[in-house]
């Protein structure tokens, strides 16, 4: 299982929010296996801010 920094995620999920892309072709530009995963950072960031992705 392959860890991901807080730094990359909030990267991402910056990506994500600003560029009119989906979950789908985010997980592919990054490398992320899952977009499952991405969901997850996104919501736990909506919720909790940077804290909620440590």
């Amino acid at each position: 299982m392959t860890k991901y920094d807080c730094k990359f995620k909030l990267k991402v999920i910056n990506f994500y929010k600003n560029n009119d892309v989906s979950l789908k072709e985010t997980c592919k530009k990054f490398n992320i296996k899952s977009h499952s995963n991405l969901t997850y950072w996104i919501n736990s960031y909506n919720f909790n801010g940077v804290e909620g992705l440590k």
